[in-house]
């Protein structure tokens, strides 16, 4: 399995959220019944930077291009967790800010393990 790039670190806030499913049922009364859609939860992630030297750019894309659709390990960066995750969106959008430095955001999802 992959190895996610040795980059510069992502700045903070690190915007992180969890997902888990429930069904709904909403009745005329106005009740509401629900359960847990899923047993699992999952979490997502979006790195990002302000100021990345176009080098790391350069390496990340290659990374995103070798491993989109697939899992690979991230280390978050507060906590230190090695987490399974995939890229959540198919693409890489950035913002040229002074020459040589990109600002951007990269959507990860968990994985299973």
């Amino acid at each position: 399995m992959a190895v996610w790039p040795s980059i510069q670190e992502p700045v903070h806030p690190l915007q992180e959220s969890i997902f888990k499913r429930q069904i709904r049922s909403e009745f005329e009364s106005g009740h509401v019944l629900s359960r847990a859609g899923s047993t699992v939860s999952k979490r997502t992630f979006s790195p990002r930077w302000t100021f990345m030297p176009e080098a790391d750019f350069q390496t990340l894309s290659t990374f995103f291009e070798a491993n989109i659709g697939l899992t690979f390990t991230w280390t978050h960066p507060v906590t230190l967790e090695v987490i399974t995750v995939r890229f959540s969106e198919d693409k890489i959008e950035s913002s040229i800010k002074l020459n040589g430095y990109r600002e951007l955001t990269v959507g990860l999802e968990e994985a299973p393990s």
